[in-house]
């Protein structure tokens, strides 16, 4: 059976860095400014601009560098600079964005609420509409929740949203929503994927931009992990239809990747957005607490949603 869920926002990271493991971090974040910057003249970032925008807006909003259709949050609050995982919520309403070349920053529809000064070459700007956004949370809200019923062959819809889940029923756990687990030893807050006695259960994401990706990640509570005998969960991820992934995850502590393509506009297509459906099922369900994290991330063709 699942905790009862709540949900909460972590804290921000507190404290500083020792020198050494600072100095590792700028070796890091400079590396992954190299690999997204092309051109050979094109300068890193740095750790003294991203300091500079973080300066501007009181020290509590992240930071994503914007190159081209590529982003990485390269700052979060508390103090700590920090490369932040595709799949890592920004829970702050907030952000920052960092470009070399203004242009890059991005518009169309994000509210911008403040320019922010940085060191030359860069452009910062501080944006209103949180990267948060496009997190599986974000999403959640206008997602289509369903059981499959096997033993009948028909579809149940779970239309009860309440506190931010959609409840499937008969039992507390038959939801999906935010919960908080025990994952690899960490209290982490993630999307609760419990799969259902009575059939598949179906979680549809609908208006995701074509040319998008989602980098996720998947696991069992480390719980539900010691369970001796307990059934791996089989996890099909459809986009339009088409089964794209397909994701078995064992009975063993820690994370597993899913990533995720959505083809980008095809000549003669006219839709521009595509729905990803998680189909969840486990030959036996008992206390397997699937959670996932994950949010949409820039492809090579990809707007912003």
């Amino acid at each position: 059976m699942a905790p009862t869920p709540t949900p909460t926002t972590p804290p921000a990271p507190t404290g500083t860095i020792p020198p050494l493991v600072g100095f590792v971090l700028a070796v890091a974040l400079a590396a992954v400014s190299t690999a997204v910057h092309c051109a050979p003249d094109t300068p890193v970032v740095g750790l003294a601009a991203s300091r500079a925008a973080v300066a501007r807006t009181g020290g509590g909003a992240p930071v994503i560098l914007v190159n081209g259709r590529h982003e990485e949050v390269v700052w979060y609050a508390g103090g700590e600079v920090r490369l932040k995982a595709p799949w890592e919520a920004v829970e702050d309403p907030s952000w920052v964005a960092l470009a070399h070349d203004a242009a890059a920053l991005p518009g169309g529809g994000l509210e911008e609420v403040g320019q922010v000064m940085v060191e030359p070459p860069w452009a910062a700007r501080r944006m209103g509409v949180a990267r948060a956004g496009r997190d599986v949370f974000g999403l959640l809200e206008r997602a289509e929740v369903s059981v499959l019923d096997t033993a009948t062959g028909t579809r149940r819809s779970c239309s009860t949203w309440q506190t931010g889940q959609w409840f499937c029923g008969p039992n507390p756990w038959n939801f999906v929503g935010p919960n908080e687990l025990v994952i690899d030893g960490e209290r982490r807050r993630c999307l609760w994927l419990h799969p259902h006695e009575q059939g598949s259960l179906e979680v549809r994401f609908m208006g995701l931009k074509a040319g998008w990706r989602f980098v996720g990640r998947l696991a069992l509570s480390d719980e539900a992990a010691a369970t001796p005998g307990g059934s791996p969960v089989e996890v099909k991820v459809e986009v339009d239809g088409a089964v794209a992934v397909r994701h078995r995850q064992p009975n063993v502590r820690g994370w597993r990747e899913l990533n995720v393509e959505l083809p980008g506009v095809r000549k003669g297509e006219t839709a521009v957005t595509r729905s990803m459906t998680l189909t969840v099922t486990a030959p036996r369900t008992g206390r397997r607490h699937l959670c996932m994290v994950g949010t949409l991330v820039p492809g090579d063709e990809g707007d912003a949603p």
